[in-house]
């Protein structure tokens, strides 16, 4: 044990709770940390919901490592890094297409601060300094600035500074167990709630009003608290109704925790201003960040062009470091979709312990965050967390709240974590006063509760008769004494061990089944060929969502890049032909077999299903780019053979090509740099570490808020997005680059099974809800049915081999 592991015999530090210093913190290590005495504590809801992927994640520490050994600190008044501009692309890339920059702060409360700043600048650079209002929700948590504090309407942590508090407007939380009226629908009570917020902003002036702050999912006062559905888009209309901005504030909800990157997005909507932290850097470093709209930034970049804030930690490198690392674990290890399947596991398994018992009034979550509220017949008994490794018990009203972040589904043995617990009534540990114990640490997500109902209510409705948000049937066994007894401790254990050891292998979520010919009887898995977080995969996931309900069984997609995206498909050469294990196969994959050996054949091993989408490409440079016309570039490629560099997705790949026919029917010469994915050549690009791009149109948000330049479009004629940028073949250069990705499965699959695949993929891509999707990266969809596709990659595969030979990729 070091000087740094031991308790001072009095503490200098002023302690939340200055009686009662808590135990010192030695280790850390996946779910676990360890005290000064040796005690082993399951850190159940990560801190206050920040370690989404355990403690000491070696990936993390390596990126953290590198960092210091680079460079710890420079001021953002005179420096950016790579580490922050790599994590705000990363952002930009898994966020819709109207959000332009992100900031960088260290921590919710100051992200928090930093959004009521920028919305309020917004208006001042309109012309409208008359602004001064914000509107929020009562019972709702922002952060303990005093600004955060103010929009804030939990009563409890305001009191204290309410003399220092801004002026704010607090409506109604959208609270469906405690204020939904009796026989009111989900869709009344949203309307209901919609209109008291117009009928607010009425009543004050839109003209004062600078924006509508809420949570998306509600944590720390409540406690996973969803809205009803439709309530946000609603909210979202009476906001533009009224010309005000919507701030989601989703520093607890956020990064995955609920099954998609921004909790907004199971929501209809896209704010203007989105906050988040805990899950960001997965408390490896202090950081939270704000996302705003290019019109936000758009008018203050066009206005005074300085946005008037800072902290002397913005941006800090190591932080950023931290939580691209982080960031880019959950997406390498698929961890928002396995949160996003597994969530309703956790939430069968809080409803088959909980829903049922005379003692437990609600039961709710989202994703991997549930929490259960005690009904007023719950005894007042109950152990303090504080003193859980003594044993000492405290009394009080419980709570209970089963908080897992994304590293809930982070290992393939379950749920690294979840555990019902609270500040007062704590899962009993392996207590043995002989030995040192196996405790559960987690802090209350909770306010002081207000009991809902009576003692002869139905356990299984609240106090107004409704059901509970997450109905249950099955009747719990009848218990009138202390909750600390026998059987509680077992239904309590049996989660804890199910949670733990068995959720990889749950049944999956009850989906209703479209009628179809053929039905997967488990989830279907797809690899896809290119990095994750690239357009490809989020493309995938999006169509994988909506089939899952079609098909009535999970769809899981997995990354599997490598070799030039054929990797993937060549995982099909031993998957049984059985519908259950698919990949989806770019243009790649019918050049790759002309100059690299391979153990198959595109034409004979395997089984052609649909076409999805094709790439948009083009040539495009950093805005400081000395070269403002395609015949620039070209002249001094001719000029200084091999001295400017390019990226693409990867050698022979599509954007190789198109360069190589643009060398050979222009005489100039550039030097290839291969990437694995769109987001790793955009952020060369930004970062000056190649001089330009000639490949998808990933790069299109970077064009659009002003940061690259299109010098010339490689498709056959001009787009309409970017109508006034011409193409190569009008410059007389007749290249033209073709991307094109579809899904195959094993050869030999049943023509049952793949007219029903075939169905359900070419329905979901041509819905409206896909094409935003494909119009954030300048995409379309790419229809071709199973016989349309196989003729397509008969004739390229034979087609492109002359090509590949003029270029030396291929012999003749």
């Amino acid at each position: 044990m070091t000087s740094f592991d031991r308790a001072p015999v009095a503490t200098a530090i002023l302690h939340r709770d200055p009686a009662h210093p808590p135990p010192i913190a030695v280790r850390g290590e996946g779910s676990y940390l360890w005290d000064a005495d040796g005690r082993r504590y399951l850190d159940a809801c990560g801190g206050a919901a920040v370690s989404c992927l355990g403690h000491a994640h070696p990936a993390v520490i390596a990126a953290m490592t590198e960092q210091l050994n680079r460079l710890e600190y420079a001021h953002t008044s005179f420096f950016t890094t790579a580490a922050a501009e790599q994590l705000a692309a990363h952002l930009l890339t898994r966020a819709p297409a109207s959000f332009g920059r992100a900031y960088f702060v260290s921590g919710g409360s100051e992200a928090v601060e930093t959004a009521l700043k920028l919305a309020r600048q917004y208006w001042v650079e309109r012309g409208e300094p008359q602004r001064d209002l914000f509107i929020a929700r009562r019972q709702s948590y922002h952060g303990n600035t005093l600004a955060a504090l103010s929009i804030g309407g939990n009563a409890g942590r305001r009191a204290l500074y309410q003399p220092l508090l801004l002026d704010a407007r607090h409506v109604s939380p959208c609270f469906a167990f405690r204020h939904r009226r009796a026989g009111e629908s989900d869709a009344a009570y949203g309307r209901r709630l919609a209109d008291e917020l117009s009928a607010t902003i009425d009543e004050v002036g839109a003209q004062r009003v600078i924006a509508f702050v809420a949570e998306t999912v509600v944590g720390a006062t409540s406690g996973a608290v969803a809205a009803v559905p439709g309530y946000f888009a609603r909210i979202r209309e009476v906001c533009d109704r009224h010309g005000i901005l919507l701030i989601l504030d989703e520093v607890m909800c956020g990064m995955s925790r609920t099954g998609t990157t921004f909790a907004f997005e199971q929501e209809g909507v896209v704010p203007d201003l989105v906050t988040m932290a805990k899950g960001l850097g997965g408390g490896f470093a202090p950081i939270g960040a704000v996302l705003a709209s290019r019109t936000v930034v758009d008018t203050i970049v066009g206005g005074s062009g300085a946005f008037q804030h800072g902290h002397t930690y913005v941006g800090h490198p190591l932080a950023c470091a931290a939580s691209l690392a982080v960031q880019r674990v959950i997406v390498e290890q698929s961890l928002t979709e396995q949160v996003a399947h597994r969530g309703p596991s956790l939430g069968r398994l809080l409803r088959d312990t909980f829903a049922g018992h005379p003692h437990v009034a609600d039961v709710r979550g989202r994703g991997c965050s549930g929490r259960w509220n005690s009904s007023p017949t719950a005894p007042t008994t109950g152990r303090s967390i504080r003193r859980c490794a003594s044993t000492r018990a405290s009394s009080g009203p419980r709570n209970g709240t089963a908080c897992c972040a994304t590293r809930a589904a982070a290992r393939s043995t379950g749920f690294a974590a979840i555990m019902c617990c609270s500040r007062h009534l704590i899962w009993p540990a392996t207590m043995n006063s002989r030995r040192s114990p196996t405790c559960c640490v987690a802090r209350s997500t909770m306010s002081p509760p207000i009991w809902p109902g009576t003692a002869e209510a139905d356990p299984r409705t609240n106090d107004r008769g409704l059901p509970l948000q997450w109905p249950h049937s099955k009747p719990y066994p009848p218990n009138r004494g202390d909750m600390m007894t026998e059987s509680i401790r077992h239904e309590r254990r049996r989660l804890l061990a199910a949670g733990m050891a068995g959720a990889a292998a749950l049944a999956a979520p009850a989906i209703v089944r479209a009628q179809a010919g053929w039905k997967p009887d488990r989830p279907i898995t797809i690899y896809n060929p290119f990095a994750a977080g690239g357009v490809t995969d989020i493309h995938l996931r999006a169509l994988s969502d909506r089939v899952a309900k079609i098909l009535g069984q999970q769809v899981l997609i997995e990354s599997k890049p490598g070799a030039a995206g054929t990797l993937a498909p060549s995982l099909l050469m031993t998957a049984k032909p059985d519908g259950h294990t698919l990949a989806c196969m770019a243009i790649n994959s019918l050049r790759y077999p002309h100059y690299q050996q391979v153990n198959w054949n595109p034409l004979k091993d395997f089984t052609y299903i649909t076409g999805l989408s094709g790439y948009t490409m083009g040539i495009v440079v950093r805005n400081d780019a000395p070269w403002q016309t395609i015949e620039d570039l070209i002249a001094a490629g001719k000029a200084q053979p091999e001295k400017f560099t390019y990226g693409t997705s990867g050698v022979g790949g599509t954007g190789q090509l198109l360069m190589l026919e643009v060398e050979q029917a222009t005489g100039a010469r550039f030097t290839h740099v291969p990437y694995k994915g769109g987001a790793e050549w955009m952020q060369a690009l930004l970062a000056g570490d190649i001089n330009f791009l000639a490949d998808a149109a990933q790069w299109a948000p970077f064009v659009d808020d002003g940061k690259c330049r299109i010098l010339a479009m490689a498709t056959e004629a001009r787009i309409p997005k970017y109508a006034d940028k011409p193409t190569l073949k009008e410059r007389g250069i007749n290249a033209v680059g073709m991307s094109t990705y579809g899904l195959v499965g094993p050869k030999d699959l049943p023509a049952p099974i793949v007219q029903s695949l075939y169905e359900a993929f070419d329905s979901v891509n041509i819905e409206p809800a896909t094409q935003p999707i494909l119009d954030k990266f300048i995409q379309v969809p790419w229809r071709k049915n199973p016989k349309e596709y196989r003729a397509f990659a008969e004739e390229y595969f034979v087609s492109v081999k002359p090509l590949l030979i003029r270029a030396g990729l291929a012999k003749g």
